[in-house]
């Protein structure tokens, strides 16, 4: 939800401003919040709720799953609405690292971008850019996601080793172009290595190579958590690589291609698809469980 480029710890409400906020909103009628991630997230869920379901963006997952807790330890929330925290899963289900409330949802793919890509509104995002080169060079949209999510596979190899082993790396300056040439469809994977050294504050962080890093992430137990595409990926990594093949000639002319982009045209063509996600109907179950039913728009 939230990309590499934001900094939003520092933005975010304490948990006891986001419950204050809640019973403000019970007091005008709201009958449940949704608290989010980001400002991107709540746009998108605002359009997909009845008026009645408040959509709030938290800041982060970390101040999700915190207001959450909060509202879980409270013994007479009676002066609250019924509040659900929404999260993207990340790789914490490989990690150990899922909250275990009843009050948060996390995507059943990695992240929102994932889920939205899991539905036909793909096919509306590579139709509204896509050229005759492109035409020509796949005759099925579903080969070109399949490259793609390839490409992008491979950043998550490190995304996750980072994740994992807490190494924090720093992804901001992640240019796909550096490591992988659309027109032959070949990607360096040490390329990419040597390219995300450069950002580091500290070269150790990222001193081993590509097939080491690889090796070390290649445990049973994570490889179960991840083994859908949509689930080892970030979504937000496919848009990039959809992005640089539309850069490199395979786009309409005359348009600045990048991930931002694609994902505003995916949001267009997902928010009538995502309730009938697995996602969507975990978040249809929770309102019903507390009476309140047909919650989408």
């Amino acid at each position: 939800m939230t990309t590499d480029m934001q900094t939003d710890e520092w933005l975010s409400p304490s948990a006891d401003d986001l419950l204050t906020e809640a019973a403000m909103l019970a007091q005008s009628g709201a009958a449940a919040i949704v608290y989010v991630e980001g400002n991107t997230d709540a746009r998108l869920l605002e359009g997909i709720f009845i008026k009645d379901i408040k959509i709030i963006p938290a800041g982060n997952c970390n101040a999700v799953e915190a207001v959450v807790e909060k509202y879980d330890l409270l013994t007479d929330p009676a002066n609250l609405p019924h509040i659900l925290g929404f999260a993207d899963r990340d790789y914490k289900a490989a990690n150990g690292g899922l909250k275990s409330s009843a009050n948060i949802i996390y995507t059943h793919l990695r992240d929102i971008e994932c889920v939205m890509l899991s539905t036909q509104a793909k096919f509306h995002m590579i139709g509204e850019y896509a050229n005759q080169n492109f035409n020509r060079k796949w005759k099925k949209i579903d080969d070109f996601m399949d490259e793609a999510i390839k490409v992008a596979r491979t950043v998550a190899i490190i995304r996750i080793w980072s994740e994992i082993n807490k190494k924090g790396i720093n992804f901001k300056t992640l240019d796909f172009d550096k490591f992988h040439a659309p027109k032959s469809n070949a990607t360096d994977p040490e390329k990419l290595v040597t390219h995300l050294r450069g950002a580091q504050k500290s070269g150790n962080i990222l001193s081993e190579s590509y097939n080491k890093i690889k090796e070390k992430i290649n445990d049973p137990l994570i490889m179960n958590h991840l083994a859908h595409d949509l689930l080892f990926c970030r979504g937000h990594d496919i848009l990039e690589v959809v992005a640089l093949y539309f850069k490199k000639g395979f786009g309409r002319s005359g348009l600045s291609y990048c991930g931002e982009l694609l994902e505003s045209a995916l949001r267009i063509g997902a928010k009538p698809l995502l309730k009938n996600t697995d996602t969507f109907k975990l978040i249809g179950t929770w309102f019903t469980e507390r009476g309140i039913s047909n919650v989408f728009a």
